[in-house]
């Protein structure tokens, strides 16, 4: 939320321009590349396998769940988008 108000405001003072806009981005390869990896890496190593294989099938369901929904609802958005453009 704090991002969203801070991208409004600088909307709002410095407007569409480019220069500001590239100063003030996040780019996705630092995300991707630097910042995720470790998280996953450490979310794996510490998780007791126990817990993990207890919890399998929860894991599983809500893999596929979320993963059809947000499919779902980025083909809708797609389609709308392209359609009404």
């Amino acid at each position: 939320m704090l991002g969203i108000v801070w991208s409004i405001v600088l909307y709002a003072i410095h407007g569409p321009d480019p220069i500001w806009i590239q100063a003030y981005s996040f780019p996705s390869n630092l995300f991707f590349q630097a910042m995720l990896p470790p998280l996953v890496f450490n979310s794996g190593f510490s998780m007791r396998r126990k817990k993990f294989f207890e919890n399998i099938g929860n894991i599983i369901i809500f893999g596929l769940f979320v993963t059809l929904v947000c499919f779902a609802i980025y083909s809708a958005g797609g389609y709308l988008v392209m359609h009404y453009i």
